[in-house]
């Protein structure tokens, strides 16, 4: 079950969820997409007021005829939100599994990022906080219903409350919201994998790369502000922000627009990843493909890349600054061939997507 958001603003949630039902359909699990198209519903002038109601009072966008009709062994809920309510879960008798792709349930944005720094305002202080600094796109309006449906947290949150399991990307995200109440009984890390395209870690490598959508949290201007100049570094990626990234970046910064494929194949012939995310993010899909390509990551600190690549080996963190910038990059190109080498071994181990079906079909079983 997944409300997809608009394809104007690429979503790795909308990418995870299509590949986990193919994935699972190859594995001869029967699968029924009940989904919500944000495309489709915003033609409606009243989209947005709809969309409100439905955020604040979990009234609407119910799935439970759907339900029946299927009479589904489980319910495996990705996100509701914008278009599904919640109501339909108490009422609903058969087993629930939860993802949980983002950190909606404690943050109006999503993103525990305000003013480029990370914060747990509203899950200490409550979700008022939100509202006085427009945290949902830079809109106190737009704010309130997210703000309401986030009161209390993960104490109240009325997925997290229903479902028998609850799966996190990562270990740094389940600890995140267990400190913020969740039960931890209940909880399942469950990495995201994806399909192997075989990569060889000896392969030459040339320059450095950053992939991302060019929005604010992605910290690609931070990065900008104090890349070497004797460095190469390709920028993958389009959003809101291009523009004035062009406009700031140093001589010798390249630019490229394209699909995951062609991402991947230029992650190959890279030296390294760079992933200077502001944000603590939850499980970074182009960090994994790092991994399978044998690409050592540039993580910033305090993010969910920092601790797997200080977990695995697989990189090096930097603070933020020019100095350990230029640690970090001379770590990774010093490391060679045995870096690459951990890269793709560490891929194997973790974020294959076989072990992702395994994973999953075992909670599934559980469950039942």
């Amino acid at each position: 079950m997944h409300s997809f958001y608009r394809s104007g603003q690429p979503s790795g949630e909308n990418l995870a969820v299509t590949a986990q039902i193919e994935a699972l359909s190859q594995a001869e699990v029967e699968v029924a997409l009940v989904g919500r198209w944000s495309d489709r519903e915003v033609r409606h002038p009243w989209d947005p007021v709809r969309v409100a109601m439905i955020t604040a009072t979990g009234r609407g966008g119910d799935p439970t005829a759907e339900l029946r009709r299927l009479r589904p062994d489980l319910v495996h809920v990705h996100n509701l939100f914008p278009s599904m309510g919640t109501r339909w879960l108490g009422q609903w008798q058969g087993p629930i599994v939860a993802t949980v792709h983002n950190y909606r349930p404690l943050c109006a944005n999503g993103l525990l990022l305000r003013d480029g720094h990370f914060c747990t305002d509203c899950v200490s202080h409550g979700t008022l906080n939100a509202v006085r600094h427009g945290c949902y796109r830079d809109s106190r309006m737009a704010t309130i219903p997210l703000a309401v449906a986030s009161a209390g947290g993960a104490r109240r949150n009325p997925v997290l409350q229903r479902a028998e399991a609850v799966v996190f990307l990562s270990q740094s995200q389940r600890e995140i919201y267990v400190e913020a109440g969740m039960d931890g009984g209940k909880s399942h890390v469950i990495p995201t994998g994806i399909p192997d395209i075989t990569a060889d870690a000896s392969s030459p490598r040339n320059g450095w790369m950053f992939a991302g959508r060019l929005t604010p949290e992605k910290g690609l201007a931070a990065l900008l502000n104090i890349w070497p100049d004797t460095e190469p570094l390709a920028v993958w990626g389009a959003g809101p922000l291009a523009a004035q990234m062009q406009a700031i970046a140093p001589d010798g910064i390249r630019w490229y627009a394209g699909d995951r494929a062609d991402v991947a194949k230029a992650l190959a012939g890279a030296e390294g990843l760079v992933f200077p995310s502001l944000a603590m993010e939850v499980h970074p899909t182009v960090v994994i493909e790092a991994l399978r390509a044998g690409t050592p990551i540039v993580a910033r600190e305090a993010t969910v890349s920092a601790a797997l690549v200080e977990r695995f080996g697989v990189g090096a963190v930097y603070d933020g600054g020019a100095p350990s910038l230029r640690s970090a990059l001379a770590f990774c190109r010093q490391g060679g061939s045995d870096l690459r080498t951990a890269a793709r071994d560490c891929y194997e181990r973790n974020f294959t997507e076989e072990r992702w079906v395994k994973d999953l079909k075992s909670l599934y079983s559980a469950v039942l």
